[in-house]
């Protein structure tokens, strides 16, 4: 298992990583029937369904890290086409992403990274405001490093991480 956290040194050496651009802006100059937005309880079903550890209680936590992005903390981010849930990222209710997931048919168009980039700045934006504005203040599971675990088999999700500017950390083992 992979621990990454995203680059944060002060020469913002990857903007993509720490843009603070909402959604609209990460959706420009994608096709009409292409939308970014927030998961709702409606998307669990499928995000649970498509999951390889999913369990008897998965469906639930999942449901729970939606409830919690959607009431506060940000993070759990899908892309749709024609209103078609194809590429999400979650966040755990320990603060960390995961479960990056684009179905088989809509592989290969930077999807992933879009919604990647979409629940980082979901996230920061959130902080932000509950913060008054202000970044520096440090909240729990909330502000930086941002992590994200990555199966040591995934090569997919290693690349693009890298690419994204994230680095390997440290591991860990279930």
């Amino acid at each position: 298992m992979w621990i990454h956290h995203q680059n944060q040194n002060g020469d913002e050496t990857c903007n993509t990583c720490t843009s603070t651009q909402g959604y609209y802006e990460l959706s420009r100059g994608l096709p009409s029937n292409v939308a970014i937005r927030s998961l709702n309880q409606n998307d669990a079903e499928l995000v649970d369904s498509r999951w390889e550890y999913r369990s008897d209680g998965s469906l639930s936590m999942i449901r729970r890290m939606i409830r919690a992005s959607e009431e506060t903390y940000g993070g759990c981010v899908g892309l749709f086409v024609n209103d078609a849930l194809v590429s999400w990222l979650c966040r755990y209710l320990d603060g960390t992403l995961g479960m990056l997931w684009t179905e088989y048919a809509h592989r290969k168009k930077g999807y992933a990274a879009l919604v990647l980039m979409a629940a980082v700045s979901d996230i920061r934006k959130r902080s932000k405001e509950r913060n008054g504005g202000c970044t520096s203040r440090p909240l729990a599971n909330t502000d930086e490093p941002m992590v994200s675990y990555i199966v040591d088999s995934n090569q997919a999700s290693q690349n693009l991480y890298k690419k994204l500017g994230w680095m390997r950390v440290a591991d860990a083992d279930w």
